[in-house]
């Protein structure tokens, strides 16, 4: 028997049978969450001490031992795997160590588990993250900067600085700016709804330094998968042996369902995501995002994207769609992006749309409405100052990145914003743009 509680941000799991744990549950556990084994009056506190899209550990310690619960996922369902029992004693203190700060703690968030000699259960310990964030002459560590964000102690007079993170990734540092201020609206995830409840976070933030250089949204994919297409079969000669080759075009997205057809940017918001500070990760807000779908169809199977809970809890059909969400890629409205008035210039992006509401004209938001922190720009009269703000940078040097919008003159399209900030769209989407992800704290 499996109950299951949602709640912001935790999701917890009550069973008596911790090998038989269902799919649903397992696709929406995280780094954190706890599975709570039941066995008559005795309960054991598992927690998700590690998840990746292939695997995921479920650990309990005591004084004496350290036992772990592994469940693989194969063909989009996850199994029991192998449980794994480790005294503590034959463990070196490095790897006692180790383990103890990859733990979170259960019912503690931003703690630590420590074994405590004295009995058998779990000591609580505040540990650092090591991470600093600085700003102009400010520098304070990432804890007492969640701290003051989740107070809502910053202003709006935060848009635009360039926020510097210390050993935010494999001990690198990357810079973030501030886009918005109370801007992204929290998702009401209490009953696993997607309406959001009115309460916004405080800052929003997008990588200035991309973590990925090129990102392919058609990975990873199937030749037989629906939603993608393929451009036809070519064959050329081979001058040199005089032999013939067949030339394969990679197979790309449709972008007929919006977002959850760039699978590619999905798995890299959930690899940049499960790189951050587990403190950092338990910060960031989950938030209501629009996103458009030109082909909507009551019909459709959502279960053929790998629609993992960090990224996408649920899709709900509107005018367009709308997704729970951690890290995202930017749209073309949020950064700015408006209606060009030329009667000649086709709508490369979607935007705000008037549609008959109750016989009442309404304009109906598809894609999000644009961040403080961006200029708003007409379609084709892009400003250098507007543009100025878009640039984003992989190594100290400019690079383009991906946006969520599909680009509509092609069905298999998606908005880029290039080098120097210009944001059109492109049809050539193998293995091309970076990744500079948003997210709310």
């Amino acid at each position: 028997m499996e109950t299951t509680y949602r709640s912001l941000p935790e999701f917890i799991v009550k069973t008596d049978d911790i090998e038989h744990i269902s799919n649903r549950a397992c696709d929406n556990l995280k780094l954190g969450d706890e599975v709570i084994l039941v066995s008559g009056d005795e309960q054991k506190k598992f927690i998700i001490s590690s998840k990746s899209l292939e695997e995921m550990k479920l650990a309990f310690i005591t004084s004496e031992e350290v036992t772990e619960v592994i469940y693989k996922k194969a063909d989009d369902r996850w199994s029991y795997d192998e449980t794994i029992t480790t005294p503590i004693n034959s463990l070196s203190p490095e790897q006692a160590d180790e383990l103890k700060t990859l733990l979170p703690s259960a019912g503690s968030k931003g703690k630590v588990p420590f074994v405590n000699d004295d009995e058998d259960g779990y000591e609580f310990k505040d540990i650092s993250s090591g991470c600093t964030v600085s700003w102009d002459s400010t520098t304070v560590s990432l804890e007492d900067f969640i701290a003051s964000c989740n107070a809502h102690l910053f202003a709006d007079t935060m848009i635009g600085k360039i926020l510097t993170f210390s050993k935010l990734i494999n001990g690198a540092s990357f810079r973030m700016i501030v886009i918005g201020h109370e801007h992204d609206v929290l998702a009401n995830t209490d009953n696993g709804e997607l309406e959001p409840n009115g309460t916004t976070a405080n800052l929003t933030l997008q990588f200035y330094d991309m973590p990925f250089q090129k990102v392919n949204l058609a990975l990873p994919y199937e030749e037989e998968k629906e939603g993608y297409i393929r451009s036809n079969q070519t064959e050329e000669s081979m001058e040199d042996s005089g032999a013939s080759q067949v030339t394969i075009d990679p197979i790309y997205p449709s972008n007929t369902h919006g977002y959850a057809s760039a699978v590619g940017l999905i798995h890299a918001m959930q690899e940049i995501f499960n790189s951050l500070p587990t403190i950092l990760q338990q910060a960031i807000k989950t938030v209501r995002k629009d996103i458009f779908i030109s082909e909507i169809d009551d019909g459709d199977n959502y279960e053929m994207f790998d629609t993992t809970s960090t990224v996408i809890l649920k899709e709900q059909d509107r005018y367009g769609s709308c997704v729970n969400v951690k890290l995202f890629c930017l749209s073309a409205s949020e950064m700015g992006m408006t209606h060009s008035n030329a009667e000649n210039d086709p709508d490369q992006f979607p935007y705000d749309i008037e549609v008959e509401i109750d016989e009442v004209p309404t304009l109906v938001n598809l894609e999000g409405k644009k961040y403080a922190y961006f200029d708003e720009t007409p379609q084709n009269n892009q400003t250098q100052e507007a543009m100025n703000k878009r640039i984003r940078y992989y190594k100290g040097e400019p690079y383009w990145y991906w946006l969520r919008s599909p680009y509509l003159l092609y069905t298999h399209g998606w908005g880029l914003c290039y080098y120097y900030g210009d944001v059109y769209g492109s049809y050539d989407t193998y293995n091309y743009g970076g990744v500079a992800p948003a997210f709310a704290i």
